[in-house]
């Protein structure tokens, strides 16, 4: 007698239709999904802004010891310093690399300027690593990595506008 009362309360929950109307219950799924999906891209959005913010502070240490590097050309100190610039540029390459990722995730407009960045990092290390610290050799090579690297950093300044103009 149980089993029939409690067949017999269940019966019409399992008679009634079920929703078929208007995509009424597809909406409520879709939103959902597009809520869950607007947050994961502007997390990762705001990611991709920090990751280029930490590259442009890289790129301003970069600078600083290649600018350091032209003043110890013919000095002892050079090799130190070169080791901390290429520890730099390793730092920045190692940045990149993940804001490309991120930027990738959310089909980012910023990622063909990152593109562009990530050739110019791996020539502008083959160029600090082939420093020998003599004047007469690598002035050139330095005064051109000044450029580059300013080159760089506004490249990555309309990188982060393009990140920012993400719609999310």
């Amino acid at each position: 007698m149980k089993a029939f009362f409690f067949l017999a309360l269940l019966a019409p929950v399992f008679a009634m239709p079920a929703n078929q109307g208007c995509n009424a219950g597809q909406a409520s799924a879709v939103t959902g999904g597009a809520a869950a999906g607007n947050a994961t891209c502007a997390m990762t959005k705001a990611h991709l802004e920090k990751g280029i913010k930490a590259n442009l502070k890289i790129q301003a240490q970069e600078l600083q010891g290649i600018q350091t590097l032209q003043a110890q050309l013919d000095t002892p100190d050079f090799n130190a310093t070169q080791t901390k610039v290429l520890d730099i540029q390793t730092r920045g390459i190692e940045i990149r690399a993940k804001n490309q990722k991120l930027a990738k995730d959310i089909s980012s407009p910023a990622l063909d300027g990152l593109n562009i960045v990530e050739g110019a990092q791996v020539k502008e290390k083959d160029q600090v690593t082939g420093l020998k610290g003599q004047a007469a050799a690598d002035k050139d090579t330095l005064d051109t990595l000044v450029k580059e690297v300013m080159d760089g950093t506004a490249q990555n300044k309309k990188n982060l506008d393009a990140a920012k103009s993400q719609k999310c």
